[in-house]
């Protein structure tokens, strides 16, 4: 199995298609849980930045995430509807955990990857920490 660490992770989520995925990514990686991550406003990003010590990079892809209008999947582009938190989807409120395991798999599949999960990039933020 690939042996994943920081830089990947960064490079991944920092070049993806859409930024969207790549904060999925980077929030794993910085050790918030799923619930964290779909239920994270925009307004809470500072308070967030600091009790988990973001990494800048992270806060880059935050912000690259907030802009984003649309989200590119296969050929075509899904507009969001204005809101309140980081991840949007194209539906009110806050994705869904499979939405966002779909994103981090979406970006390994690009790397042909595709035995990674979200789950390997929160152990490899949890080692990356300690």
């Amino acid at each position: 199995m690939y042996e994943l660490n920081k830089t990947d992770i960064f490079a991944t989520a920092q070049y993806a298609d859409n930024a969207q995925d790549g904060v999925v990514m980077l929030l794993a990686y910085e050790q918030m849980t799923l619930e964290q991550i779909r239920n994270l406003k925009i307004e809470d990003v500072e308070k967030v930045s600091l009790k988990f010590k973001l990494d800048p990079i992270t806060l880059k892809v935050i912000r690259n995430a907030i802009e984003e209008r649309g989200y590119v999947d296969e050929s075509e582009i899904h507009y969001f509807n204005k809101s309140e938190y980081v991840v949007k989807g194209i539906e009110e409120g806050p994705v869904s955990e499979e939405e966002l395991i779909r994103r981090v798999k979406k970006l390994f599949s690009h790397w042909d990857l595709d035995e990674l999960s979200i789950e390997d990039v929160q152990q490899c933020g949890l080692v990356s920490k300690e």
